[in-house]
């Protein structure tokens, strides 16, 4: 993993990944492969990047729950390591740091005292902020409100801080004292991963008890595959949505966006617009001519919408939703939300303006949305 990630919401920070996955090869003689491993739990996974990394950079397996049983998992201990599980408190400069980013923290295969080991880190490395998004909200909930996770986190603290080199352990930490309180933890955001109504729904209520207990809360609305009704959402510090990218990369309206947008600032929610991803908007972004050859712009009043892939148009019904051909799995449906006359066209031959794998700008009606929180670091 390189020092700095791409993820736009980092903004020059870097991933963090000290849970990995080995398999267990049947000749003696061969290195075991290293990677990592997760589960697909809803529609946001389908396309999963890291699923993909792992298959041709890690273990060769997919995200599946058959392939469980094909892992062993082991904490990564190496100083030398950007993975290994000290490694923010050797980095100096201040940056924000996203846990786990190839798997999820909360997962059924991380034993607790690996994450509460992973909690000790975060909460001596306190000049940085941390990250943490999931789609295991039962048990990031289980966690988080155990009646002994303070103490189980502190006494990993205390050991961190007996084995450490001397040029570490003599720093002046401010956590000497086992009485005080230290959870929730100030530089830490505790969020969710969601992409349509569904997920919404089921990882709310979750989310707002870790929010009532005082952890600064936030969302991945990525990818954003259908508008979200955010009722009930205001405990948010930050709210992130964004495209999908990717070969197989699902549309993503842009009324996703603005009603993420527009909810996020009615509350005083930071809002982060992301990527458009492998589709964008044409019509309305670029301003251009509904007669530009191979594309068509519906009327709104026709009550469908239309997406052109490689210049082969597909149309959806009135329910918004089409087929697509161009899915891994041929049954897949993609929703896209009827009455508009706004197109979304795969970045290719279709756009002139756009050359090979040229980023089209997270511009969302005209202007750029890079907001971050403010945390209440070493307050």
């Amino acid at each position: 993993m390189a020092e700095t990630s791409a993820i736009e919401w980092l903004a020059g920070g870097s991933t963090w990944n000290p849970f990995a996955a080995f398999t267990d090869p049947t000749d003696p003689t061969d290195e075991p492969k290293r990677g990592w491993f997760c589960i697909h739990v809803d529609d946001g996974c389908t396309n999963c990047y890291a699923a993909k990394m792992n298959e041709f950079r890690g273990t060769g397996y997919d995200y599946i729950k058959q392939n469980l049983d094909k892992h062993r998992f082991e904490i990564i201990r190496r100083p030398d390591s950007q993975s290994d599980i000290n490694w923010p408190i050797r980095v100096s400069r201040p940056r924000r740091i996203f846990p786990c980013s190839m798997t999820d923290l909360f997962a059924e295969w991380h034993p607790e005292q690996w994450i509460d080991e992973l909690f000790a880190t975060m909460l001596l490395a306190d000049w940085h902020t941390f990250i943490i998004t999931t789609k295991q909200e039962t048990r990031m909930v289980e966690y988080l409100m155990h009646p002994e996770r303070e103490a189980r986190i502190m006494n990993q603290v205390a050991f961190k801080l007996q084995t450490m080199p001397a040029s570490i352990r003599n720093r002046p930490w401010r956590f000497l004292s086992q009485t005080d309180a230290y959870l929730p933890m100030r530089n830490v955001l505790v969020g969710v991963s969601i992409s349509n109504q569904k997920s919404a729904d089921r990882r709310r209520d979750y989310l707002r008890t870790i929010a009532n207990d005082g952890w600064a809360t936030w969302v991945s609305f990525e990818p954003a595959l259908s508008p979200i009704n955010w009722d009930g959402w205001d405990f948010l510090y930050w709210l992130v949505s964004g495209g999908e990218s990717g070969v197989f990369g699902r549309p993503s309206h842009p009324d996703c966006h603005r009603g993420a947008r527009d909810f996020a600032k009615a509350h005083d929610i930071k809002y982060f617009f992301k990527q458009w991803g492998k589709y964008y908007p044409v019509g309305r972004l670029y301003n251009r001519k509904a007669a530009t050859p191979g594309m068509k712009l519906l009327d709104e009043d026709e009550g469908a919408f239309q997406v052109t892939i490689n210049g082969q148009v597909l149309k959806a019904d009135a329910s918004g939703e089409f087929r697509s051909k161009v899915s891994r799995y041929s049954k897949s449906l993609l929703s896209i939300p009827a009455g508009t006359c706004e197109m979304l066209t795969v970045r290719q031959k279709q756009d002139p303006e756009r050359k090979g794998n040229q980023k089209v700008p997270a511009i969302l009606d005209g202007r750029c949305w890079h907001e971050f929180p403010k945390l209440n670091l070493h307050g």
